[in-house]
Order: structure tokens, then sequence, then C-alpha cells
């Protein structure tokens, strides 16, 4: 709790510091300059008048995997509605600006923080966020349908879903697990590997070519390592042992299955064949050294060829690896399936806008057409595959014929609900994958971090289905 005050206070005396350096981030796309008038709280009703001349709405999106993808959502809402003033702006840190911006007051309409940092959970709990279940049922642009006839619900569900309620939209669905360039295997005459066995033959081979089987993000090893590649893993070895992290039971760290992706993680340190430097690399330098073959296999998503844009080279030929860790043919593969989500704040004074946005977001074609040119991504609307799934870009489709094709997927809350969680077992994956710590120290570490959030009588706890 002091630690807590002490932390509240120190906010409240940099507002004005961190407010300026946020200024100089803010993208203005509005095509009218007239300062913002604050409004009352409006309801939402879709016989109102859509007048928003005069009006300023707020966005800010921690800018990452997607891109940019927010602006084709802007520019066609100002071109729906002139006069309307859109404040959006990106940042890396925003999960702090926007701690220090509630404390003020001034917490933006709309926010899409980084999960891994920001925990929504905690936010919707505190009374930050609002009910999203009014805006699902807005007409659609066509005035069709009803929003929530269109969006899968059962996608919204998987997060921000709590006693009836909506608090968090799916902006863009994300596939996630290794990719590798398939040229790089084929001239080296190496058999794409769909079993362990396979996997490990390959790194051998790699390894007398002078190139490394695997490397990964280690400052973000809260979610690159541990998403993309321990998680499919451990699903693929026992998916029970998978469903007890999700469910905080400390038993999950000591089962045998979490013994045989331990010792897997050990061979291939001990054998040399993973990339211990990329520990201390950033997302964009890991994705660098990938791209320079200096390893061969990278655990990141689907906006992997997105976000690098011009970096890969013309003989590249960026490939999903529909292998997750499965020992033989009658294993599973599996992809993590997850979302970029947005909410609304609860102080919102412009909740008829946000109405507007989430309803362009959805269920204009120009906009989400421009959105998936951006983020090359699926998106939480039904029948995407079918009515925009050719605007995906060929690494993205690879993974969404793999799914077709038997790949599982699955979804990753506890990351979300346990912030601290994550943050401890990246740390702990880098301390066994560098040789700092042995696997029994790995698996013995995170079982007392379970134990202690599981006696923790302040920390909510929640069930994980299968």
């Amino acid at each position: 709790m002091k630690k807590r005050i002490l932390y509240l206070v120190l906010c409240l005396i940099f507002v004005t510091s961190l407010f300026a350096a946020c200024s100089t981030k803010s993208s203005d796309v509005s095509k009218d300059s007239t300062s913002s008038v604050e409004t009352s709280n409006k309801s939402i009703s879709k016989s109102e008048t859509k007048d928003f001349s005069g009006r300023t709405l707020e966005v800010m999106l921690d800018k990452g995997g997607g891109g940019s993808f927010y602006e084709p959502i802007i520019k066609r809402l100002q071109e729906l509605y002139p006069g309307l003033k859109v404040n959006y702006w990106y940042d890396l840190n925003g999960n702090e600006v926007f701690r220090t911006r509630v404390l003020a007051n001034n917490a933006p309409d709309i926010f899409n923080l980084n999960q891994g940092l920001f925990s929504y959970y905690s936010a919707i709990e505190e009374g930050l966020c609002l009910p999203l279940n009014d805006i699902l049922e807005l007409p659609t642009m066509d005035n069709t349908q009803k929003l929530k006839d269109i969006i899968d619900l059962n996608l919204m569900k998987q997060k921000g879903y709590i006693d009836g309620k909506y608090y968090m939209f799916p902006d863009l669905l994300f596939t996630a697990g290794l990719w590798y360039d398939a040229k790089l295997l084929r001239d080296n005459n190496i058999k794409v590997p769909t079993t362990w066995d396979e996997f490990m033959d390959a790194a051998a081979k790699l390894k007398g070519k002078g190139i490394y089987a695997i490397g990964y993000c280690g400052t973000m090893a809260h979610e690159y390592p541990l998403s993309y590649w321990f998680y499919p893993m451990v699903c693929s070895v026992d998916y029970e042992t998978y469903v007890g992290i999700q469910n905080c039971d400390p038993s999950a760290w000591k089962s045998e299955g979490m013994k045989e992706v331990v010792r897997r993680m050990e061979e291939l340190r001990d054998k040399g064949y993973y990339d211990a430097s990329t520990v201390a690399l950033g997302n964009s330098e890991t994705q660098m050294q990938f791209i320079a073959r200096k390893f061969a296999f990278l655990p990141c998503g689907s906006w992997l060829e997105a976000e690098m844009g011009d970096a890969w080279p013309d003989d590249f030929e960026l490939t999903y690896l529909p292998f997750s860790g499965k020992k033989d043919s009658s294993g599973s593969d599996y992809v993590l399936t997850s979302s970029l989500a947005s909410s609304v704040s609860s102080t919102t004074k412009n909740i008829d806008i946000v109405g507007e946005f989430y309803r362009v977001f959805f269920s204009d074609k120009t906009a989400i057409e421009g959105q998936i040119k951006v983020h090359q991504n699926g998106m939480a609307i039904k029948g995407f595959g079918e009515n925009y799934g050719h605007l995906l870009n060929k690494s993205t489709e690879q993974v969404w014929k793999a799914i077709d094709q038997g790949v599982k997927g699955f979804a990753s809350l506890a990351n979300t609900w346990y912030p601290e969680y994550p943050k401890q077992a990246g740390n702990a994956i880098n301390a066994l994958m560098t040789g700092s710590i042995n696997g029994d120290e790995f698996m013995d570490r995170m079982e007392a971090l379970f134990q202690s959030i599981k006696d923790d009588p302040n920390i909510v706890k929640y069930k994980f289905g299968s």
C-alpha cells in the first residue's frame, strides 16, 4: 500500500512533464482546427442527429504489432462526420501515460494498450472501463443489423467479459508461433520439422552450417518466448499442464509434462542450438538477426511480415511452421490466437462519438479494408475469411490454412489476469536459456511464484476453461 501511495504521489508530481512529453508524440489528423468543446456525457441513440462539429475524440494506441491501423478508421470517421476533430497518438509507454491521465481526470476516450504491461482486468475492477453492451446494440453502418450480430461475441468473451458485461473489443486477431525462411532450409537440404525429433535433427544440421536453430526477443521475454514458443510447446506436450498454468495451479510446474518441456529447453541450450545473444536484444534487433539468417526459427506473431516492412531481402521466403512440439504424428500442434484489444474510459464525455467509432470500425467496408491492409491480421467479424481473407499477406494466410488443416488454436489469459506472472516467467526463461539457473531451479521458482499468487487474498483468481 505504501508503494502504491508513493507511486501515486510521484505520478501527480510529474504529471505536467509527462503531458508535455506525450504531446510531442500526439498526432492531430483533424481537418478542423477548432478547439475541443467539452460536452456532457451523451447517451447512445441510433436516432440521434450526428453532428460532431467542434468536438474532439481522443484515442490512444500503444503502437506495436498492429502498426498504425487506427489511421484508416479515423480518416473514414472524419470523412463521414466533417468538423469532428480526432486527437490520436502512439506511445510505447502508454500504460504509464494512461494511468497518469487517469489521475489527472483526463483519460482518453478510447485506449488500446499492451496487455503484457497493462492489466485491463485491474482497470475494470477499478471502474476505469465502460461496459460495451450498449455499443453492441448500435446498428451497422448500413442499418441492416446490430453490431452484436456481425461481431463474433465468442471471441469477445475470451477477454474482458465479466458478469454478462463486455469491457474489451478485440480490435484485431493475431496468431503466433514459429517462423522460418523456407529458402534457408531448402538450400541446406533440411527437412521442415513436424515432430520434436525432426526439429532436433534440423537444429543439429543448422549448427553444422554455423546457424543457430532458435533465437527470441529476450528483452520482451514476458511475451515472445513465453507466449509464442513456451506455451505452444507445453500445449503439445501436455495440454492439461497448460490449463493448470492458466488456472494458477502451482503443481503444474512440477508435472511430468513440464519436466519434459524444461528438458527440451535445456537440451537446446546445452547443445548450442539457441542463440544466447538474442536475450539482450529488443524486438526489431532480434527480427533483424532472423532476417540476416543468424538463426532459423523465430517465435513471433502473424504481424511479423507487415511489421518489418521493407527490411525483407528479396529471396527471403517467410513461412509459418505448423509445429509446436508434438512428439509424433499422433499428437497435436497448437497456435496462439489472441487479440489487440481496446476499451472505453468510464469518464468519457463522448460516448456518442465513441459509438460511431466502433460502428465504422466493424461495419464500414472502407475502414475495414484500410485497417487490414495495415495490420495484415484477422478481425472478430463473422465471415471474415470469406469476405476479407484475400487482403491478408501470404504468411498470415498460411496460419489460417494450417488452422483449417488441424492446428489447434488456444487462448492465453493468465498473463492478463496476473500481471506480475509473465514478467517473472520471462525472466526465468531467460535465466534458464542462458544457463544462470538449471531446470529444477526454473520449476522451483515458478512453483513458488504461483503459490504466492494463490495464497494472496488480495489477488482475484479466475477460472480458465479448455
